[in-house]
Parts: C-alpha cells; structure tokens; sequence
C-alpha cells in the first residue's frame, strides 16, 4: 500500500453554530481501497467528504490526502491540490444542462487535471462503459 496515497483523518471536529456534526473522527483510507460512509440523515456524512476534499474548513484535527495536509479552517480555496487527487459527486450532483454526459464526466479531468481532450473523451468513455452508461455518452441530464 502506497502511503502517500492514502487518507487519514485525525480527530477531526466539525461545529455549525452549536451543532457537533463531526466529533473526533479519525480513520484511515488505504491506497485502492473503497470505503462507504452508512448512517442517518444529518450524521455527518456529507460534511466529512467536503471536509477531505477541502470544501469545507473544519474546526479540530488534521486531514491527509496524498503528500497534502489540511489544518483546521484551511480556506477552501487553498485545497485545490487536494481535489485533483480525489472525486467526488455530490447528492444533488448538478450536472451541466447544456452539456452531453460526455461532456459533464469529461469537464473535471479539462479543467482540473489539465488532460487533452483526447484523452479526456477517451477516459470517460472507459468510465461510462464501466458503469453501463455509454449508449447515453450523447444525452443530455
């Protein structure tokens, strides 16, 4: 397992006003291992994983990603780096309307990674082909 690919939370605590939502969590998440988050509505699920991809500052603890350490109130704009390394696709994933499903998987790795737009296309040709979903590469949402 590749140390530098993994992410560890230590202790980390996340406050809304008076709400404890995250309440010292630590936790490790090895290089190509999958890990699910299971729990009720307004358990802290959601919060963790905008706090690992940095979107959101945390209050106690530290978050590695990779080589990349978070600090408590880290500015979210100071993580892009964290984000190149992670995905991520939110609850309410707000697909672009005028662009295909081709073109919304492709927009992170064009704008993010910096990829060609070959290789874009071709990546999330491979990733839509592995979720059943390439006969829809030229629908829209």
């Amino acid at each position: 397992m590749a140390e530098s690919q993994q992410i560890i939370l230590r202790d980390v605590s996340k406050r809304f006003g008076d709400r404890l939502v995250l309440d010292q969590i630590s936790l490790t998440i090895g290089a190509g291992e999958t890990a699910a988050f299971i729990g009720p509505s307004g358990g802290g699920k959601s919060t963790m994983l905008r706090c690992i991809n940095g979107l959101v500052p945390f209050d106690a603890g530290d978050i590695t990603v990779g080589p990349h350490l978070l600090r408590p109130r880290t500015p979210p704009s100071s993580s892009a780096h964290v984000r190149r390394l992670l995905g991520m696709i939110f609850q309410d994933f707000q697909l672009f309307p005028h662009l295909t499903v081709m073109e919304n998987v492709m927009e992170a790795p064009l704008h993010v990674l910096k990829i060609s737009r070959p290789a874009a296309a071709e990546k999330a040709w491979a990733l839509l082909s592995r979720v059943g979903m390439s006969e829809r590469a030229d629908a829209y949402p």
